[in-house]
């Protein structure tokens, strides 16, 4: 029988998103000693941004999925999040907050 248990957030980071596609921060979702993230949760601050995962790295003007200021994402199992990439998807960058959870 499986036990099924609430997510429980371990970590935050606030990470700038630019002209340069960025990914979630290694040490942070996945901290030596410890379990990895099985989710992050991710807020758009500042302005929209183009994301991908698996392998595939978002252009901002024509690859990625288009995320906007104020939508709230969840990127889930440790495959998508190891390759989450973002980008600025016009001419002003702005940034992620993103919690882990496990």
């Amino acid at each position: 029988m499986e036990i099924l248990l609430e997510p429980q957030a371990f970590a935050q980071e606030t990470i700038t998103v630019g002209s340069t596609a960025v990914g979630f921060t290694a040490a942070t979702y996945k901290p030596s000693g410890a379990g990895a993230a099985k989710r992050a949760l991710v807020t758009v601050r500042g302005a929209q941004i183009a994301v991908a995962v698996g392998g595939t790295t978002p252009t901002g003007s024509t690859d990625g999925h288009l995320w906007n200021v104020g939508e709230i994402w969840r990127v889930v199992g440790i495959n998508d999040i190891t390759s989450f990439l973002a980008i600025r998807a016009g001419t002003t960058g702005g940034n992620i907050h993103v919690t882990y959870e496990r």
